[in-house]
């Protein structure tokens, strides 16, 4: 059987994690380790939790990158900030620094 070029460039997992594609299996795996998390949990039990769970062996290419995505997806809803976060333009308005006020020199 001839491999796809699809398949050449994003290797399917194997395993139990080979059901669906990296990212199914990334949420799916996230989803799990929330639902044996209690609704109490804190952000940082959270970031601990997702982490230990990783499924795709080693943290590298393509699964690392859908898997950091899922991750951060997962976590925004609970009061994280991802470091590399842009402020959007309501914060650049109370800092004043909005595009009106700026002085040009």
């Amino acid at each position: 059987m001839k491999a796809r070029r699809q398949d050449l460039k994003h290797p399917r997992p194997s395993g139990e994690a080979a059901k669906g594609s990296w990212s199914e299996c990334a949420r799916r795996t996230i989803a799990g380790v929330h639902d044996r998390l209690p609704a109490e949990a804190t952000l940082a039990e959270r970031i601990a939790a997702v982490d230990a769970a990783y499924p795709f062996g080693e943290r590298a290419h393509y699964p690392y990158k859908v898997w950091c995505k899922a991750r951060r997806n997962y976590l925004v809803r609970f009061g994280y900030v991802p470091q590399n976060a842009k402020p959007g333009p309501l914060l650049s308005l109370m800092e004043g620094q909005s595009r009106g006020s700026r002085t040009r020199g």
